[in-house]
């Protein structure tokens, strides 16, 4: 005990001052809500089930697509996602990237392209495999069309950022809804309730 007590002012002299905490970035507070809401879609009374997070289609220049999706619904909709938390001031790139991901998703009859489809049931057949997705949910046996939807978490309606990016999304040439949620859950609201952008 002598020799600790002897060791102590050399140790508390090599000790480091504690860092002030760091803000998180809204990415950072964004992937929790991304989280929380694809855990929530697989519960079976959830509208969407989201089966892939953070995509990014190798040789694409684009950011990362948060979200990728089936409606559970007799004709199923391919779902592509971006969720926005708070007054993120990002929100105005919101257009160019859910454009960009349904020209690569997307066949000129809106629907999901060979490439993207094959890809995704072999997704879905290794989760299922796993044990990471619900036993109800599968790809449809036909290419589903491809809907974007924008998911706005815990976000104030008087948000500064939105309007632009709504007009943008308004005048684009892409399906958009919208939707609102909060954490805790993040749970997407029945499918009556989108609204429409375009």
């Amino acid at each position: 005990m002598e020799e600790y007590e002897g060791q102590v002012p050399r140790l508390v002299a090599n000790c480091r001052r504690p860092r002030p905490r760091r803000v998180r970035s809204p990415s950072e507070k964004e992937g929790a809500a991304e989280q929380q809401l694809v855990r929530t879609s697989l519960q079976p009374e959830a509208m969407v089930a989201f089966i892939d997070r953070q995509v990014v289609v190798p040789g694409s220049r684009l950011k990362r697509l948060d979200v990728v999706g089936l409606t559970r619904e007799p004709n199923p909709v391919c779902i592509l996602g971006e969720v926005k938390r708070w007054e993120n001031p990002d929100i105005p790139e919101l257009p160019s990237q859910l454009f960009g991901y349904y020209q690569l998703f997307a066949d000129t009859d809106g629907r999901v392209k060979g490439t993207m489809y094959r890809a995704y049931q072999r997704v879905v057949e290794q989760k299922h495999q796993l044990g990471l997705l619900p036993t109800d949910l599968h790809v449809p046996p036909e290419p589903p069309p491809v809907l974007c939807l924008v998911v706005l978490c815990d976000y104030s309606a008087k948000s500064r950022y939105w309007p632009e990016a709504e007009q943008r999304l308004r005048e684009g040439p892409v399906p958009v809804r919208k939707v609102h949620t909060s954490t805790p859950g993040c749970l997407i609201p029945p499918i009556t309730e989108w609204e429409t952008i375009r």
